[in-house]
């Protein structure tokens, strides 16, 4: 596309397109283009005259105006984006200067973000209670096929709405790969894409990638991750730790920062010790810091395993599979279970169908009773919402106390309080996979 500039210079008596005097904000030259991949980021490039604190202001909904984070700047050609716009929208914004004794600013510019992406997925705001919200979750960051019909085949694309169900960023997935796990870098710096090869080019995953990016697009780091085809984590090391297919097995491996890989633990063999025979394949990894030890479900055995980062040791087994804690009441087992994790309460929370038969979703939370070996449900969401949930899907507890619950093939979204009452309700509609969502609070953390 073309890019589309606003010229503009700092202060209405500054004839000659200089600032001369520091209690003036030494800025000229202001422009702004589109972003060339990412149409929904405003690029805004300018001349700093004298070395400053410098960051921009921007509106788009009335008299809301947010800021870029302040950065020091040296004299000479600046570049800053503006974050969070949705597709399509009219924004202002300013440059601003800060010399030590307070803001100066340019006069208002007027951009116009890029087009939405027509192919990417319509969405809908079924129900929005802003009062009742997490106050941490500001925007959205998941995952949706383009494709109704299953999930087997698709464009995926990774998407930011809005709390108003505006999309604020989007990017395909190349070659028609899945992307069902995207997250959040543990450092807190990073959006983290996977790319598994498994379901698109047959080749067991041999290909499967995980990408970390910046919102510009910016790759920082590719890791290989063969037999990829779900789930995977990162660790304060840096190292990735995923689950791999081979054939009806899988491994849990490990990519180490010097480029290494170990395998952590084999499906198989574990299987063979509790003399249970099945096909292996996982669906969820969760890395609890406090016992480095990780959550691993199995939607082919429906359990969930907690094994032992170091050793390789199955710590505790919940399901079915033999060994597997109780559950309290028998008929709160979970069955296809999803986004399974533990909360900040050490309750244990899962994304799960309502039965073996029945495949509407639910969220259940468990108390862990461990002398018992039991889990004690305490709390659950959806047993009378009536929504079907044939795959995937997961249940995150949010800082304020409400519960996302993510609805995988039925292509929803929902925020419910403690007392079950639904706050936030979004639906792509159809039969899409939504992969894993996670809210996000300040979208500059990700800025390149």
């Amino acid at each position: 596309m073309v890019a589309i500039f606003a010229m503009g210079c700092g202060g209405p008596d500054d004839d000659d397109d200089t600032v001369g005097s520091p209690t003036e904000v030494q800025v000229e030259g202001v422009g702004w283009s589109i972003h060339p991949e990412i149409e929904s980021l405003i690029v805004v490039t300018w001349t700093q005259l004298a070395p400053a604190t410098a960051y921009l202001e921007f509106a788009f909904d009335e008299g809301e105006w947010q800021q870029s984070p302040p950065e020091p700047v040296g004299e000479g050609p600046q570049e800053q984006i503006l974050l969070g716009i949705p597709y399509a929208t009219d924004v202002v914004f300013r440059v601003v200067n800060d010399f030590g004794d307070g803001p100066l600013a340019t006069g208002n510019f007027d951009a116009t973000a890029g087009p939405q992406p027509a192919s990417l997925p319509p969405l809908e705001l079924l129900t929005s209670d802003p009062a009742r919200f997490d106050p941490t979750g500001r925007y959205l960051l998941g995952s949706i096929n383009e494709d109704e019909g299953g999930w087997m085949v698709g464009t995926y694309w990774t998407f930011i709405i809005d709390r108003q169900g505006r999309v604020v960023w989007a990017r395909p997935t190349p070659d028609r790969n899945f992307t069902i796990c995207v997250r959040v870098s543990v450092d807190g710096n990073d959006i983290l894409i996977d790319e598994p090869t498994y379901w698109t080019d047959f080749d067991g995953g041999e290909a499967s990638k995980v990408h970390r990016i910046k919102l510009d697009g910016s790759v920082v780091q590719i890791y290989d991750t063969p037999g990829l085809h779900h789930a995977f984590v990162d660790l304060p090391d840096g190292s990735i730790v995923w689950g791999a297919a081979d054939e009806f097995d899988e491994t849990l491996e490990k990519l180490l920062p010097d480029g290494t890989q170990e395998t952590l633990w084999v499906c198989s063999e574990y299987l063979a010790s509790i003399d249970y025979s099945l096909w292996c394949q996982s669906n969820t990894l969760y890395w609890e810091e406090l016992s480095d030890s990780f959550l691993y479900s199995f939607y082919t055995f429906d359990s969930i395993l907690q094994v032992d980062h170091a050793t390789g040791q199955v710590l505790r087994s919940f399901g079915q599979a033999p060994g597997s804690w109780a559950f309290d009441p028998e008929d709160a087992a979970f069955w296809f279970q999803h986004g399974c994790n533990y909360t900040a309460e050490g309750t244990l929370l899962t994304s799960s169908h309502w039965s073996v038969d029945d495949h509407k979703g639910v969220a259940r939370e468990y108390a862990l009773d461990e002398d018992a070996q039991v889990l004690r449900e305490v709390w659950s969401f959806g047993l009378d919402e009536g929504i079907e949930l044939e795959g995937a899907g997961e249940a995150h507890r949010l800082p304020g106390g409400n519960t996302l619950h993510n609805y995988g093939t039925s292509g929803r979204l929902r925020e419910v309080t403690p007392d079950g009452e639904v706050v936030w309700d979004v639906t792509w509609g159809g039969d899409r996979l939504l992969g894993r969502t996670v809210f996000l609070d300040d979208l500059y953390d990700f800025a390149p």
